[in-house]
């Protein structure tokens, strides 16, 4: 059995086919902040769970950056590996 998540355009999209959407389109992927502000997604990393349980395969790398007070804070920019393989039904 296959699943593939099937990405539907328009005001009904929701969260899970808007960052496949995203991450499909920018081969530079998607941070924490950057999911907030362009696609409303508070829990971008849940939502990276639910998409790699349907087969999708989402790369990872962590970015070292100061903050405005000077501290060192760690995102992660996740970005797009693979859609699911198709396997032929017996």
């Amino acid at each position: 059995m296959f699943v593939i998540l099937h990405v539907e355009k328009g005001p009904s999209m929701n969260q899970n086919a808007a960052l496949l959407t995203a991450l499909e389109s920018d081969r530079n992927g998607i941070t924490q902040a950057e999911a907030a502000r362009k696609l409303g997604i508070q829990r971008l990393s849940e939502r990276v769970r639910e998409i790699e349980c349907l087969g999708w395969k989402i790369g990872r790398v962590t970015l070292k950056h100061k903050n405005r007070y000077g501290h060192y804070c760690y995102p992660v920019r996740y970005f797009l590996v693979s859609a699911p393989k198709r396997r032929n039904r017996a």
